[in-house]
């Protein structure tokens, strides 16, 4: 098995930040797997020696000092580890000293390491980018790259991908986050076609004086774990399949509105080694995902104003008030009836509304001038009080609760109602009004002009998928499954692709792995 190799390795004196410490010796390095770490040797002195057995328990460090070719480092989220001459963490950098800082405009270019992306020995890919040209290019050869991770599950740095852009010091920072975060658009594409995750662990930063000298150097931890590619894009098409769609990929707010960088990550999930139940169902939370931002970007008639709300409790109160059978909503009793035919109602009110349990024996009577109903059992109390002119209901228990009811006369007879259940049924009404999810999905897939018909014609997945959330199994023949499993992927493909407008060339897993021009419509 292939061993992890080591990237760079550095050596200084380092400094705790703000300890009053003296410094301490470091040596520190960089794995192929994107792993940090570092030792530490005490200089002889008792303190310093207690002060790192108590830091196990202390949250993360900062550690800075120089290399001994005199670049500045800094260790970010550092853990003193065990035995305490160890250090394991996330990120480090190494800063070249003694730039002096200006205003003036520099030339600066940027390359990232990239993990699992293969690309042959002598491709490159560029790309234009709102910072100016990009260019991908390969470390060694593509076949070597996937042998070694397939055989030992061990990363390594595989590609490259640089940027050349202008910035003034002062904006450095700002400039190297904004790249970054298009980097991340970069990579979930790359992903997608690739069917692996694909990140970067290190930054190289070059300032242009008299040819490109190293400024900065910025160290990270790998942050998915490996697997098979499971390509969709066949590698000598990436660099078309970027050109087309990462145009529309980084467009203000798609992300946000469609969902598809989420989407493209459940899928990633999809197609990982695991169970397949859990494979289908990373997939149809993809599906249902954009599902869910399509709702929430075009069904604006389903939220409920408070307007309409208002309307819709006043139409509740109308039906009441004239008595619309069988809508004998929020009715808890008739006055006269209590005690009497309506006693039970009175009491399951209260302890199904109320949560009052104690009234399941009690005692329950009027009062003389018949203005006040009592419930009673041991020291607790119930009472509800009409008032003279019998327009208002008070309902007081005697823990401090009060509530006001409301009387409405209908064939002489006094009804009680708790109108605060017609709200409860108001904020249902909506829910009741949702479209169906296989509705949604129709007019989903019927907007981005995608055929789903020949796979799923009714949405069938989604039964699949209840069955295996209710009982852990799909409940079907596993040959049907794997085949509703990869229809299900296809699915994806189709819905992913057709969202993002590209028409070049995929590889169609349904019809023997083929290579063939998208097309959103299939006939």
């Amino acid at each position: 098995m292939n061993q992890k190799k080591i990237i760079k390795e550095y050596d200084g004196i380092g400094r705790i930040d703000s300890c009053n410490l003296p410094d301490v010796e470091v040596r520190f390095c960089q794995y192929s797997n994107g792993e940090i770490k570092g030792k530490i040797r005490n200089i002889n002195d008792r303190r310093v020696e207690e002060f790192w057995n108590s830091m196990k328990d202390f949250p993360p460090l900062t550690i800075e000092g120089n290399t001994s070719s005199g670049d500045l480092f800094v260790f970010h989220s550092f853990f003193v580890a065990h035995p305490t001459t160890e250090l394991v963490g996330k990120d480090f950098e190494v800063v070249k000293i003694g730039v002096v800082e200006d205003n003036r405009e520099y030339d600066f270019k940027i390359e990232f390491g990239i993990l699992q992306l293969a690309l042959y020995q002598n491709q490159q890919i560029r790309c234009d980018s709102p910072f100016g040209k990009f260019i991908i290019s390969p470390v060694k050869n593509s076949s070597e790259i996937l042998k070694e991770i397939k055989a030992s599950k061990i990363f390594d740095v595989t590609s490259h991908i640089s940027f050349t852009f202008s910035s003034s010091k002062e904006n450095l920072e700002k400039n190297i986050s904004k790249i970054v975060v298009y980097l991340e658009s970069v990579m979930i594409l790359l992903s997608f076609a690739q069917g692996v995750f694909i990140n970067y662990i290190c930054y190289n930063l070059y300032i242009k004086d008299e040819g490109f000298k190293l400024y900065k150097s910025v160290h990270r931890s790998a942050k998915t774990n490996g697997n098979t590619p499971d390509e969709l894009i066949w590698t000598p098409h990436i660099q078309n399949f970027l050109v087309s769609v990462l145009p529309i990929f980084t467009e203000k707010d798609f992300q946000k509105q469609t969902g598809v960088g989420d989407a493209i990550e459940w899928y990633l999930e999809s197609i990982r080694p695991s169970v397949i139940e859990s494979k289908f169902i990373h997939a149809c939370i993809a599906i249902e995902l954009l599902n869910d931002r399509f709702k929430k970007n075009n069904n604006k008639n389903s939220i409920v104003t408070a307007k309409q709300f208002k309307k819709l409790k006043e139409d509740v109160e109308i039906a009441i008030s004239n008595h619309i059978e069988p809508l004998d909503i929020g009715c808890l009793f008739s006055w006269d009836n209590v005690p009497g035919n309506d006693s039970d109602r009175v009491l399951e009110y209260l302890m199904n509304e109320r949560d009052i349990d104690w009234v399941k024996s009690a005692e329950i009577f009027k009062s003389n001038d018949s203005k006040t109903i009592h419930i009673l059992k041991d020291d607790n109390s119930v009472e509800i009080m009409i008032d003279k002119n019998e327009k208002k209901v008070t309902l007081k228990i005697s823990d401090g609760r009060i509530y006001d009811l409301e009387v409405k006369k209908e064939n002489d007879k006094l009804k009680i109602y708790d109108l605060s259940k017609c709200e409860e049924i108001c904020r249902k009404i909506p829910e009741l009004n949702r479209p169906t999810l296989k509705s949604s999905l129709r007019d989903m897939y019927y907007s981005y002009g995608i055929n789903y018909s020949d796979l799923f014609p009714d949405f069938e997945f989604v039964r699949i998928r209840d069955n295996i959330v209710h009982t852990g199994i799909s409940n079907s023949d596993s040959n049907d499954f794997f085949e509703n499993y990869e229809k299900m992927v296809a699915l994806l493909h189709r819905t992913l692709l057709g969202m993002l407008n590209y028409s070049g060339e995929f590889i169609d897993r349904l019809d023997n792995w083929k290579h063939k021009k998208f097309k959103k419509k299939i006939n």
